[in-house]
């Protein structure tokens, strides 16, 4: 039985947010372009004036990704394509 197949794949082979799967989970977005541009959680977290364990818990479990301005800031830090956040 097939994957189904969606619209985000051209930029990596990201979990679904949810079941309804219209956006990727924004953490696993964020992990892999942290290691793509190769930016360490240290450095990140001291941009954002987090500890590394704040931006891990962001990471893993997409916490604090409800602002605007926090997928804005990982949308240009990282070159992250914006709609890749929602």
């Amino acid at each position: 039985m097939g994957q189904t197949a969606h619209w985000w794949e051209s930029w990596g082979n990201f979990p679904a947010a949810d079941e309804r799967a219209r956006f990727p989970k924004p953490g696993s977005v964020i992990h892999a372009y942290l290691l793509r541009r190769q930016v360490s959680l240290s450095q990140i977290a001291a941009e954002l004036r987090l500890s590394e364990h704040m931006l891990y818990l962001t990471i893993q479990k997409d916490a604090g990704l409800d602002a605007i301005s926090r997928r804005r800031y990982f949308v240009q830090r990282l070159g992250i394509p914006a709609v890749l956040l929602g």
